[in-house]
């Protein structure tokens, strides 16, 4: 056998394997250790060039198509018992409207700080920095599609009052004051999906840049403070840690 299809092995068996392995507890991840250590202890050339053993492996994974991504982040959502309107940022072999418009505001090329990736998600994430352009929009589509479910249950049109005036959207942006909030937001775009993501992915972009974490205490949002009492950041960052890319 070629040591191309050596190397697709370990790669197959992640795709099979590991979100339930995240998800699911030890058993299922000591079942894809225990696969992946024979799939490699096959192949004497891949003991004798790890380097080049890993780079191969972090490209097959780069390579991953939008359909195998797109039903990752759906199988986290249906594991972690996410609201079906959430299905609108991804759906079994397909991203949804809401996530074809977050990679479009990411493709702007105006948040290039969350692209390179706070301390804290990458701790999370381990491979995200070893992951092209396209697979860290793909991380930031997980983690937007978490943060819409525990701020509003993806619903689009929801409404609260918070301490400071109206909340409304996905994101539960402040109504009437979004444009005080980062370069890329404007007053009213608390009212669509597309003004949502935009501001407030330039939000989180800010947030990085001034050298926080993702998860900061200081952060706008509830669901990613640490010290919120709802310990919504920590259900974030079991889906952000489940998340077969990050490995």
């Amino acid at each position: 056998m070629s040591l191309a299809k050596l190397l697709l092995i370990p790669v197959v068996t992640l795709l099979a394997v590991q979100v339930q392995a995240n998800i699911r507890g030890s058993s299922s991840m000591t079942a894809f250790t225990s696969k992946h250590t024979e799939a490699v202890a096959a192949c004497p050339e891949c003991k004798e060039t790890p380097n080049k053993t890993a780079a191969a492996l972090r490209d097959m994974r780069n390579a991953l198509t939008d359909e195998a991504t797109a039903e990752q982040i759906s199988m986290i959502s249906e594991k972690m018992n996410w609201a079906d309107a959430c299905d609108n940022f991804a759906d079994e072999d397909e991203f949804g409207k809401w996530g074809e418009m977050i990679f479009a505001e990411l493709k702007k090329g105006s948040n290039d700080a969350l692209l390179k990736g706070s301390d804290d998600l990458i701790r999370l994430c381990p491979g995200y920095k070893s992951l092209n352009i396209e697979g860290r929009q793909n991380v930031w589509v997980l983690i937007m599609n978490a943060m819409a479910f525990y701020e509003s249950s993806c619903d689009k049109n929801s409404k609260a009052q918070g301490p400071n005036g109206s909340l409304i959207g996905l994101l539960q942006l402040h109504r009437g004051k979004e444009q005080n909030y980062a370069p890329s937001c404007k007053k009213g775009d608390g009212n669509t999906p597309q003004g949502t993501f935009r501001c407030a992915l330039s939000m989180l972009n800010s947030q990085l840049e001034r050298g926080e974490d993702l998860f900061s205490r200081k952060s706008y949002w509830d669901v990613l403070r640490p010290q919120a009492r709802s310990k919504k950041f920590a259900k974030i960052q079991k889906a952000i840690k489940s998340f077969p890319l990050c490995h």
